[in-house]
């Protein structure tokens, strides 16, 4: 009787990874969940990638096959109710007979170098505008996606308010937090009580260039020109060259460009960088 054979610490390890994988949806907080599929996903392209380089092939295409597994479970699932576990199947063989289409030809007559690369990435737009731009369900996903963006956007605000609050009960001296709750009062809408918060986050933290921009072009989404002009000219009269320019580019700014008073400011800090620029005299 031939004696058992021992367990493989590979193997051993890549049981209990696996076990870790299985268990991470039911321990783990949404927000490192997400990591976690982000960290494996970018994995499997990096592998991707690395099969093709040891086969000096470049392919551009990959996510012309992610496409397709991603998009043929959720299509299956919301339009057809078909199981996930039947759609992640038929994603990956259709990713299979998409890449025997492609594959085959290109090395039946030998498509190599830049060329592949070209033909990979043509593959990969093709599939994209196919998706997007198909009357199918692939629009509908697209356009779905584009309804629910308010109210994602909604959602995000509350739960940016609600930790803001927590923060801000346990440390009411917090200027900053504040002001990420103004930002999230201005997405709800509720502006008496943004201006409110605004006008409390400057008492706390007068000094922070940074907050009484941020601050400024709140007021300026709101339609509180006045208020915002206040906050951002504090910032403007003492920054540098970088944040100056900033300025001029930042379409937060957009509201008052042509505001008598903006241009004013700006037309000061450039008088006044330029003035420090500008070399001395050795005899003066």
């Amino acid at each position: 009787m031939n004696p058992p054979r021992a367990i493989s610490p590979l193997f051993l390890a890549g049981v209990v990874g696996l076990a870790c994988l299985i268990a991470l949806p039911f321990v783990t907080p949404a927000y490192f969940l997400h990591i976690v599929i982000q960290i494996l996903l970018w994995g499997f392209i990096y592998t991707a990638w690395s099969l093709m380089g040891r086969f000096g092939f470049v392919s551009l295409g990959h996510g012309a096959f992610m496409g397709i597994g991603a998009y043929v479970p959720a299509l299956l699932w919301n339009y057809e109710g078909v199981t996930p576990w039947l759609g992640i199947p038929a994603g990956v063989l259709l990713s299979v007979l998409l890449a025997l289409v492609i594959g085959y030809p290109c090395f039946r007559f030998r498509v190599i170098g830049h060329y592949f690369a070209l033909v990979t990435l043509a593959l990969s737009e093709v599939v994209l505008r196919t998706i997007t731009a198909s009357p199918g369900p692939g629009a509908r996903v697209v356009d779905q996606d584009a309804e629910e963006q308010p109210a994602r956007e909604r959602s995000a605000a509350q739960r940016t308010l609600q930790r803001v609050e927590k923060v801000v009960a346990a440390e009411p001296d917090h200027g900053s937090a504040m002001s990420f709750g103004v930002t999230a009062l201005i997405s709800l809408g509720e502006k008496e009580r943004a201006v409110d918060w605004a006008d409390r986050a400057i008492l706390l933290d007068p000094d922070n260039i940074n907050l009484r921009y941020n601050l400024g072009c709140g007021m300026i989404q709101l339609g509180e020109l006045d208020r915002g002009l206040d906050f951002v000219e504090y910032a403007v009269a003492r920054s540098q060259q970088q944040g100056v320019n900033w300025f001029v580019l930042d379409n937060d700014l957009d509201p008052i460009r042509d505001h008598p008073r903006f241009k004013a400011m700006l037309a000061a800090a450039e008088a006044r960088l330029a003035s420090q620029a500008a070399p001395t005299s050795p005899l003066s």
